[in-house]
């Protein structure tokens, strides 16, 4: 919320986070039993512009290969 976004509008959040996804490097990965978990760091374009770098977490599930999201936040001291 504090980089322009509101809950009313939440698709523009959810884009902004397969966004950041899409353009950014894998940071980490980490396979389990379940499946694999995906942990992405880099800038997230934000409604205010001040793109913060966000740390988001993906999982894919063992025989998926959808991706789904899991969290995200800030990475402090890192902006645009």
């Amino acid at each position: 919320m504090q980089f322009g976004f509101l809950a009313q509008q939440w698709e523009i959040p959810a884009e902004a986070l397969k966004f950041h996804a899409v353009y950014n490097e894998i940071a980490k990965t980490e396979t389990s039993y379940f499946g694999m978990r995906y942990i992405i760091e880099g800038h997230i374009p934000s409604p205010d512009k001040r793109n913060p770098c966000v740390r988001s977490v993906w999982f894919i599930e063992k025989e998926a290969n959808i991706p789904y999201f899991v969290t995200a936040y800030p990475l402090k001291g890192k902006s645009k």
